[in-house]
């Protein structure tokens, strides 16, 4: 078995983001994940504050970050080749990969924070083959309701506005039917 990993910090990728503002409930993940540094860097930055249909996207997550502590990280261009190197790598290797999701996954690689997102495709395998520590969406919320943050109601209307708000797609539509790949219990 191998040793659990504590993470430096969580790195945030755009949809987990755009989930919880969808949802109007974005003051939550703060709780569910309290005792995390969380980070978003600027790619993620400029992917979750653009929205063409949502004028307001950009102050929700401006007050989203100050309500949350979340800290805003430029990428780590400046200090070391071998980040810049796997960003690309990256791009080259998957192109349906955003900029956020690249920089989330060079910077853990390196750096060995956590990344939460909701891309079981593409980000949760590479986590895996790399030794990264990897929370998905539906994972933040079953953390939320083991810590009693909150019940499975607010989970699922959450899983339902990400649905509905973002045509967010998860490997189940009820908050009930999902059992964690792994223990959560560090979170």
């Amino acid at each position: 078995m191998r040793k659990k990993m504590i993470p430096r910090g969580i790195l945030l990728d755009s949809d987990v983001l755009s989930h919880f503002i969808a949802s109007g409930r974005q003051r939550l993940l703060k709780d569910i994940l309290a005792g995390h540094q969380l980070i978003m860097l600027d790619q993620v930055y400029s992917e979750a504050s653009f929205c063409p249909w949502d004028s307001s996207r950009k102050h929700l997550l401006d007050s989203m970050m100050a309500d949350c502590g979340i800290v805003r990280m430029n990428f780590p261009s400046d200090v070391t080749t071998s980040v810049v190197e796997e960003f690309f790598r990256l791009a080259s290797e998957n192109k349906r990969l955003g900029r956020g999701e690249r920089a989330c996954m060079a910077v853990a690689r390196f750096y060995r924070d956590a990344i939460a997102s909701s891309n079981y495709r593409d980000v949760a395998p590479y986590c895996e083959a790399n030794g990264i520590e990897y929370i998905g969406f539906l994972d933040i919320l079953i953390i939320g309701i083991n810590k009693g943050v909150i019940n499975e109601d607010i989970a699922q209307g959450i899983l339902d506005a990400a649905v509905l708000a973002n045509n967010a797609r998860f490997p189940v539509n009820d908050i009930r039917a999902y059992t964690p790949t792994k223990d959560l219990g560090d979170f």
